[in-house]
């Protein structure tokens, strides 16, 4: 066996994929914008080594970090090792975190400040908006109780001509004709 070659297996790009657990255009596109040597069969098919899928093994968990092509390919180009780029990436994410804690500490501070800022505005529509509610309210009240005492000074009224009408027969003897029978 001293003559004998080795072979290196060889996957298919569905397999890398698969393995990787990304689609295979995802696979050629990283192999474009990487400037990755990756190997051809005869009939310029695509393959890839372990060694291969180790690589787009830790650029995918690069990308999962926050680190962007660019930077990844400066490291590939750079040749530091992976443990080093790790380390490079976790002080990257790091540094996004206290951006972001910084970006939220700013909101909080915007938004607060145009809430004081329109407080006073908005307490001055509330209060003309109920002040309009109030008035309506109380001008169908008053509506509701002339309504009222419209109606009860025609009950007294028409009471006082129905009483009119009895004296006016009584001093007549209307009803004491009717009543001596």
């Amino acid at each position: 066996m001293e003559g004998s070659i080795v072979e290196e297996q060889r996957y298919l790009i569905s397999d890398a994929a698969r393995m990787v657990a990304v689609e295979a255009h995802v696979l050629r596109y990283w192999e474009e914008e990487l400037e990755l040597p990756i190997g051809r069969t005869e009939l310029g098919h695509r393959y890839y080594t372990r060694e291969n899928i180790e690589t787009f093994q830790n650029i995918k968990k690069l990308k999962e970090d926050g680190l962007q092509l660019k930077a990844i390919k400066a490291v590939l180009q750079k040749g530091k090792s992976f443990a080093q780029t790790e380390q490079t990436s976790l002080q990257a994410m790091e540094n996004n975190a206290q951006k972001l804690q910084q970006f939220q500490e700013l909101v909080e501070g915007i938004v607060e400040k145009v809430v004081k800022e329109n407080n006073a505005e908005l307490q001055k529509c509330v209060e003309e908006s109920l002040a309009k509610e109030t008035d309506y309210l109380l001008h169908m009240q008053e509506k509701r109780e002339e309504e009222r005492f419209r109606r009860l000074d025609e009950a007294i009224r028409a009471h006082q001509k129905n009483q009119h009408y009895v004296a006016a027969a009584k001093e007549r003897g209307f009803f004491g004709r009717l009543f001596k029978r």
